[in-house]
């Protein structure tokens, strides 16, 4: 409620004219009923309101409206502004194998993404506050579980191929690709070993390249290695 009549105040100070945000003072329109002053403003958009004097001087009154209806409306379309990045194409990828019943090793063996990931923007939050970097990429620490924070991490190349579902670990927990670095033997040739060769871990990991005999087993506490075929386990 506003008293259309003009109180006289030494103190006023005419503001047609000016201009706060999207505002256009037009002229005085009276008082309130604290006998603030009240001022007709023309909105960029075309729209007209009055608005009181303190408002427009701070800042808390900017526009009819309309400006926080675009600014919302941009945003919806835009979204975060990161499509076609690195960490955005990650996502996709992520979600898409997820949703494909026809990958035998994503959708279709039932891996998924959980809800809460289904938006970029906390996938995004996630990955800042985990460590991420473009030489990285995501990682599931158990293979039989979905896309979620607690079962995600960002790992090189080497790490991930560690951990994928064909990879074996030693008694000791560490992965043969580990204990086959330590021999000088590349893990694409103890795979190979392992899946056309029919070799045991063991040997394929601990066999040199050029070498078709099996070395001999290692003491641990001599720096030597050894382990028996049954106690090799899957990881899965």
């Amino acid at each position: 409620m506003y008293n259309s009549g003009m109180a006289k105040n030494p103190r006023l100070i005419d503001m047609s004219g000016q201009r706060f945000g999207r505002w256009l003072v037009l002229k005085q329109a009276g008082n309130n009923t604290r006998g603030g002053a009240l001022w007709l403003c023309l909105c960029d958009c075309g729209s007209e309101k009055v608005v009181v004097g303190p408002d427009l001087r701070f800042g808390k009154s900017l526009s009819c409206g309309c400006a926080s209806s675009r600014t919302t409306f941009r945003a919806r379309i835009t979204t975060h502004g990161m499509t076609g990045s690195r960490l955005h194409i990650c996502w996709k990828n992520m979600l898409a194998r997820c949703r494909d019943k026809t990958n035998n090793v994503y959708g279709g063996k039932g891996i998924s993404v959980c809800n809460e990931w289904l938006k970029f923007a906390n996938f995004h939050e996630w990955a800042m506050r985990s460590g991420y970097a473009d030489n990285l990429t995501i990682d599931r620490i158990d293979n039989d579980l979905g896309y979620s924070p607690t079962n995600c991490k960002w790992s090189n190349r080497t790490e991930q191929a560690r951990n994928r579902t064909i990879v074996r670990l030693a008694g000791d927990g560490r992965s043969w690709a580990e204990i086959a670095e330590a021999h000088g033997v590349p893990v694409t040739i103890m795979n190979n070993r392992i899946a056309a060769g029919g070799w045991s871990p063991e040997r394929a990991a601990t066999t040199p390249v050029g070498s078709k005999r099996q070395p001999m087993p290692r003491d641990a506490g001599s720096g030597r290695f050894i382990l028996k075929s049954d106690s090799d386990r899957w990881r899965r």
